[in-house]
């Protein structure tokens, strides 16, 4: 956007209703936004700050967005040291799915993610992929459309069966409000046999079971912080539809895990 705010091209603005978020690390305030600011104030986990705007200013990590203090709009902080703050999921009814202490769902793993979707018998390939049993293959995985990824491109993906329902609950819920729809901007794939992070010293990604999907890879790759709410590229507001319907977000991933781009369905029954 071409408006200005105190000599920083502003990138969204969230006067209206400041924007809650959570501070994920230890986070200094400064009066500029850039860390050649003067440090103003310091806040740690669990602590919450507001923002009335979304701003660019210097890059730190491969991201330049940084938000500026509703309280007190002198300030700024960098935008990757927090996240928004989640509605209340309880309020929508209990989820068959495991949890973070904060509240975030965590994703299936090892014997978990077999007893619901199945185990499959598969080949080591270059690269860390991997081959999978063409006769579970023809069993459990599908083609899955939707008119929200078709109009990115995406005529179709495959899933596993068992896994459409949940996501066609996703898209339509997208698909009835237009502010939602319009933050998809690509798919980078959902059935991808391979390892996790296509390293053969990791079990097999939630990919090799058509149960996961990757957005905006463009504006949050792995390893580094996801593209901010406000920000061109951002998942944050898909954030709560998905986690509604049973599914992990890998921006909430620890440490270099962190993975904005991928949504993984992760209850442990389904109907």
């Amino acid at each position: 956007m071409s408006a200005e705010f105190p000599n920083y091209p502003v990138l969204a603005n969230f006067a209206g209703s400041p924007l809650l978020l959570q501070v994920r690390r230890p986070l200094n305030i400064r009066d500029a936004a850039t860390s050649k600011g003067r440090r103003v104030d310091g806040v740690r986990p669990p602590a919450q700050l507001r923002a009335i705007t979304l701003v660019d200013g210097e890059s730190i990590h491969d991201n330049s967005n940084w938000y500026c203090n509703a309280d007190n709009p002198s300030q700024f902080f960098w935008s990757g040291g927090v996240e928004p703050v989640l509605p209340d999921q309880s309020a929508l009814g209990a989820l068959p799915v495991k949890r973070r202490s904060n509240g975030t769902i965590l994703p299936l793993l090892g014997e978990d993610l077999r007893t619901v979707f199945g185990r499959f018998g598969a080949k080591e390939l270059a690269g860390g992929y991997i081959s999978i049993d063409p006769a579970w293959v023809n069993e459990h995985i599908t083609t899955f459309e939707h008119t929200v990824l078709q109009k990115i491109g995406m005529k179709s993906v495959q899933l596993h069966q068992r896994a459409i329902p949940y996501f066609r609950r996703v898209f339509d819920e997208i698909a009835s409000d237009p502010g939602l729809e319009n933050c998809i901007r690509s798919c980078a794939g959902t059935f991808v046999p391979r390892h996790v992070g296509f390293n053969p010293g990791k079990d097999y990604s939630s990919h090799s079971w058509g149960i996961a999907i990757d957005l905006n890879s463009q504006w949050n790759s792995y390893h580094k912080p996801p593209a901010p709410q406000g920000a061109i590229g951002s998942v944050h507001e898909l954030v709560p539809v998905f986690a509604k319907h049973g599914f992990a977000w890998g921006g909430h991933f620890s440490g270099t895990s962190i993975d904005g781009m991928h949504f993984e369905l992760a209850l442990t029954t389904l109907a």
